[in-house]
């Protein structure tokens, strides 16, 4: 009966020992298993250099054997290294990076990633004033309203409405957070100091795809100067701190920049000055003024001060002088 119970005892022993080296075998196998892959930088632009390097939790590699793969053709300057350095191709063209690791005769195990370089680039839209013939972007100027549109390339010509945006103000996250198809961005621009403007962007499975920022700046409105000629119109050439006068009279227009839209609306005011002394002008163009010569020679300083009647005017002046010989 005793020699039962020790057998029985044995037994018991032998099972209790079985399971718990082979729950530990599989806790091993499972922690080998995972094998994971980082990258730095996380989205690349074309022609980067990155780095992917194995996780540094999930899995031993001490005495394990690692064979690093790009594009399937294996990287024989890199076994055994935890990282390896690429440099990734044209924009959007895919380079897959692999890795194997084997210990002791376990079968190996990899993990892959696929780089696609992608950029994006943020488009400042401001509604402020510029002239007709003017040929660039209009500046925002202190609280205009401004759109940014976030345009993403990563060479597959996908639909920008297929992607999830996250904008975010300095730290604080817009529109509540990321937001499907929300590519166009609406807002004010600060009046004081500049902010920052920045927007992340991810594909339909959640994988951060690009980024990108700008510093929203309030830029001061300009004013500027041009001749107008009776054959040929108004000259594209600014007038610089002298006019010179070689006929008997001529006619400038004054031209503002950067101002608000309430500038195209009722209610703004031009007012010109020769040599201090205020002076009227065409109530139909009252940016236009023209200017006859007095006497053989001489000169006058030419003024001009533009205010908007809005909520929250906006002004700027400027001058030249006008010389006659």
């Amino acid at each position: 009966m005793i020699r039962a119970f020790e057998k029985g005892f044995v037994l018991w022993l032998f099972f209790i020992t079985a399971l718990f080296f082979g729950f530990y075998n599989i806790a091993s196998a499972q922690t080998f298993a995972e094998v994971s892959l980082g990258l730095s930088p996380k989205n690349p632009e074309p022609h980067e250099t990155v780095t992917v390097s194995l996780g540094q939790v999930g899995v031993d590699t001490f005495g394990s054997n690692i064979r690093w793969y790009v594009d399937e053709i294996e990287q024989t300057n890199s076994r055994n290294e935890r990282s390896i350095e690429i440099k990734v191709g044209n924009l959007g063209e895919a380079s897959k990076v692999r890795v194997s690791v084997s210990q002791n005769n376990n079968i190996p195990l990899s993990s892959s990633i696929t780089i696609r370089p992608t950029v994006v680039d943020i488009i400042l839209e401001s509604d402020t004033h510029i002239p007709y013939f003017y040929k660039g972007r209009s500046l925002p100027s202190s609280e205009a309203n401004v759109r940014a549109i976030a345009v993403i390339n990563d060479g597959t010509h996908s639909s920008p409405s297929s992607y999830t945006y996250r904008w975010r103000l300095e730290a604080n996250s817009l529109f509540g957070g990321p937001v499907k198809s929300k590519y166009v961005a609406e807002l004010e621009i600060p009046r004081f100091g500049n902010k920052r403007l920045s927007v992340e962007v991810t594909d339909s499975g959640g994988n951060m795809v690009a980024s990108d920022f700008v510093i929203l700046e309030a830029h001061p409105p300009e004013l500027h100067f041009y001749e107008e000629n009776p054959l040929r119109g108004l000259q594209e050439k600014a007038v610089g701190n002298n006019l010179y006068l070689l006929g008997e009279e001529t006619t400038v227009s004054g031209e503002p920049y950067y101002m608000r839209s309430e500038l195209d609306s009722l209610g703004t005011s031009f007012d010109w000055e020769i040599d201090g002394r205020s002076v009227p002008t065409n109530s139909d163009r009252s940016n236009v003024i023209t200017l006859q010569r007095i006497g053989e020679s001489g000169s006058s300083n030419i003024k001009l001060e533009v205010i908007t009647k809005g909520n929250l005017p906006q002004f700027v002046r400027g001058a030249f002088k006008l010389l006659f010989n």
